[in-house]
């Protein structure tokens, strides 16, 4: 039995493809067929429960931390094999260049524009305080017609 292994990296999930390839079989090893895969983000402490695909992501995972990925593959004459790789979920970027007209002092309405990124959600706050993941979603420039403090952030799947 041979087993390929191929992480997929978000900022807050991996996504694990197993490839297995089974012994053809003979009267010493049995019938051949992948039975199950098992897999593990901890590098062989803990597995999920088995399941017949070869695809499992984790998910909910905390951003910029190095995982190591095993997947277990048994066959249906019992015999099992492993394969490791480590993946590192990625950082949400720091979002930065805002826009305001007029930039200059004025007692009138004053229209901001927040920046955006591909694959990212921006979103804000109007009181001073910093954004979460439910805060307003920005999707157009806006106004506000009084002092008030603007701060915003990328999020990517509900990760800040």
């Amino acid at each position: 039995m041979h087993l390929h292994q191929k992480a997929t990296v978000t900022t807050n999930s991996i996504k694990v493809d197993g490839t297995t390839t089974d012994a053809t079989a003979t009267s010493t090893n049995g019938s051949s067929g992948i039975k199950e895969y098992r897999f593990s983000k901890d590098g062989g402490k803990t597995y999920t429960n088995a399941q017949t695909s070869a695809t499992y992501t984790f998910s909910r995972l905390t951003q910029n931390v190095e995982y190591t990925i095993v997947v277990e593959a048994k066959d249906n004459a019992g015999n099992t094999t492993t394969g490791t790789v480590k993946a590192t979920t990625g950082t949400v970027p720091t979002a930065s260049g805002a826009t305001y007209t007029p930039n200059t002092w004025t007692s009138g309405k004053v229209t901001v524009t927040l920046p955006t990124k591909n694959g990212y959600s921006t979103v804000y706050t109007t009181n001073g305080t910093t954004p979460t993941k439910d805060s307003t979603k920005y999707s157009a420039p806006f106004t506000v017609s009084g002092n008030c403090k603007i701060n915003y952030l990328y999020i990517q799947m509900g990760q800040i």
